[in-house]
């Protein structure tokens, strides 16, 4: 799942009514820094949708029957190759994309966590990692109420959960998007009910 360009980045979208898995390499449509880059976005499947497949060109299917509505996901571990999916039914599981497996199943000490926030604590994972010679990802996963530091221990395949504090500024909300930029998460929008 690495990058083969500077410019390039990949997506990943799973999950969905008929259970998808696939894959973009994006290149940005706007820069015309260089032909050669410009070159790079119209070749090679760049900037189109296209099954997600494993090293014999066989589609992957990451959850099969398992419902993703609301789900949330990021990328970690020591090669970025750990997908750490959260979802209802107050589940955590990694997906590893190296082996196209599930190597760990565990459940939230949360409610139904639904379209809730969840991120990788670090301002770059990769660094970080290169540096931890523990393996160790941190993760944040706020939803409603609940707060959680999720830390997954890539060596022995473990999970702790930490409850944490959840600023009563966004307790109301939840559907809410979110970035994480600089140690500091943002929170746009969201649906809110009253107390």
């Amino acid at each position: 799942m690495g990058t083969l360009y500077s410019n390039e980045i990949i997506l990943l979208s799973f999950g969905g009514f008929f259970e998808h898995a696939l894959v973009m390499k994006y290149v940005s449509v706007w820069s015309n820094e260089n032909d050669k880059d410009n070159e790079l976005g119209k070749s090679n499947n760049y900037n189109q949708w296209i099954p997600f497949t494993d090293n014999q060109n066989r589609p992957i299917h990451i959850g099969g029957s398992v419902d993703y509505f609301g789900a949330r996901a990021v990328i970690g571990g020591s090669n970025n190759h750990l997908l750490f999916i959260t979802h209802r039914r107050c589940c955590i599981s990694v997906f590893d994309l190296s082996t196209f497996q599930f190597i760990k199943h565990d459940t939230l000490s949360i409610t139904d966590p639904c379209f809730h926030c969840f991120v990788l604590r670090s301002e770059n994972g990769q660094e970080m990692m290169r540096e931890n010679e523990k393996k160790d990802n941190e993760m944040l996963l706020f939803c409603e109420k609940a707060g959680l530091s999720i830390e997954y221990n890539e060596d022995n395949n473990t999970f702790k959960f930490y409850q944490i504090p959840v600023c009563r500024d966004i307790v109301p909300f939840y559907s809410h998007a979110y970035v994480y930029v600089n140690d500091v998460i943002l929170f746009f929008g969201g649906n809110g009910y009253k107390n």
